[in-house]
């Protein structure tokens, strides 16, 4: 919401702070996903093995909505600085990526089976553009680059509010629903099983190397009880005692539902084609979006163009995201073919651009209608991506979701910032 209000104005920001202003803004919005991304995919896990999921991901929003309020209501006052509004946009990219990729993550595990949280996530977060615009309707601000600096006010603490309300609809989330709460305690509970089927398979190496005789017996009991759940089972662990076998720490091993945690490099390895094909898909829609405000209209009075394009990318973006719903991706093969053709329309557009009217005549309808449909499988395929990464996993494999998610985040941010 807050990064969409900022780009939202580009016609504004461009008379008044230049062409080149509108390239520095979305570098300062979408730059500190990459870094973001990669810290959230090293360290999550370990702080939510260490204060809790609940309460980390918790603090990750509070933190993300908190910076995200407070800078809306500092942008008014350096909008006519370009310097001071992209350190401001900067901050407000480094709130919104600290927030997006915990709603990500969180929407991985929630409902492990189902794959239309994803959807409706990755929907929502375009739809916050038909807020944007209604707003800037209301207050009269952005669409001329003469509105004045009261309107820059009211459009601003506008947005603000909204961003406040949807800090209260998250606290809300967070402490309300009981599925958020059950799903948070079966990540903990995934954590502890790794754990001790790590603790227990270091005593068995230990003892079979010799390494320790008197290894003691209280360490492994432990381990088996917490793997079995019941500390009633006397024979089991009387069984355990006398024979300190592999056979036993086996069967007490398979006895718990199998999760192993798998590397990144795995990961990468079984996530790759979806991983490419979001790249390629994300990557090539920034870039034909960062040239927005340099599309020349076919009436040179019209000076609403891009701020056309910017709201028919959101738009076709957003519908194009629960399309995987009515028509479900049945494989990254498909997705594959769909990101190759649609990238013909890269090149395309840039020489629509850059060119003059002797190479391709300005058509406004043609570019509108060629950015709808760019943006429409844009939407269309990142959301797939995020859908289909899961089936790649075996049943086995379902508990690094989460961090297979992190990777296609981190992929996610790279694309943007290369396009």
């Amino acid at each position: 919401l807050a990064w969409t209000a900022i780009l939202s104005n580009l016609v504004y920001y461009t008379a008044v702070l230049g062409k080149e202003s509108y390239l520095y803004l979305n570098i300062a919005v979408f730059f500190p996903l990459l870094p973001i991304f990669i810290i959230q995919a090293g360290l999550d896990s370990h702080f939510d093995r260490q204060y809790g999921s609940l309460k980390s991901y918790s603090y990750r929003g509070i933190l993300g909505f908190v910076i995200g309020n407070i800078v809306l209501g500092l942008i008014p006052s350096a909008s006519h600085n370009l310097l001071a509004l992209s350190l401001l946009t900067l901050a407000i990219g480094l709130s919104s990526a600290v927030l997006h990729g915990t709603l990500k993550q969180m929407a991985s595990f929630i409902y492990p089976e189902c794959g239309r949280l994803p959807a409706a996530l990755n929907s929502g977060m375009q739809a916050s553009s038909a807020l944007v615009l209604i707003v800037s309707l209301l207050t009269g601000f952005g669409g001329s680059p003469k509105t004045g600096n009261s309107r820059i006010f009211e459009f601003y603490i506008s947005i603000g509010a909204l961003h406040l309300f949807c800090f209260v609809a998250f606290q809300l989330l967070m402490s309300h629903s009981k599925d958020v709460v059950r799903s948070m305690l079966r990540r903990d509970m995934s954590f502890d099983y790794l754990e001790s089927v790590g603790h227990v398979e270091t005593l068995l190496l230990m003892d079979n190397s010799d390494m320790g005789s008197n290894v003691g017996n209280d360490d492994i009991d432990d381990s088996a009880l917490v793997l079995h759940g019941d500390s009633n089972d006397t024979s089991a662990n009387a069984s355990i005692e006398e024979r300190r076998d592999d056979e036993v720490f086996e069967q007490a091993i398979h006895d718990v539902p199998q999760e192993s945690e798998l590397s990144y490099k795995e990961l990468w390895r079984i996530t790759r084609p979806c991983c490419v094909a979001l790249m390629f898909t994300v990557g090539s829609s920034m870039s034909v979006a960062s040239w927005f405000n340099r599309v020349q209209s076919a009436d040179p009075s019209n000076q609403s163009l891009p701020r056309i394009l910017f709201y028919t990318r959101l738009f076709m973006d957003f519908l194009g995201r629960p399309a995987t719903l009515w028509i479900p991706p049945t494989s990254h093969s498909c997705i594959g073919i769909v990101t190759a053709i649609r990238f013909c329309f890269v090149p395309f557009f840039f020489v629509y651009v850059a060119a003059g009217e002797h190479v391709l005549p300005r058509n406004d309808g043609a570019v509108i209608l060629g950015v709808a449909l760019f943006s429409f499988t844009s939407g269309y395929n990142a959301t797939a991506c995020y859908q289909l990464a899961p089936n790649l996993l075996r049943d086995g494999q379902k508990g690094s979701t989460p961090k297979q998610t992190g990777l296609i985040n981190v992929c996610f941010s790279a694309s943007i910032v290369i396009g």
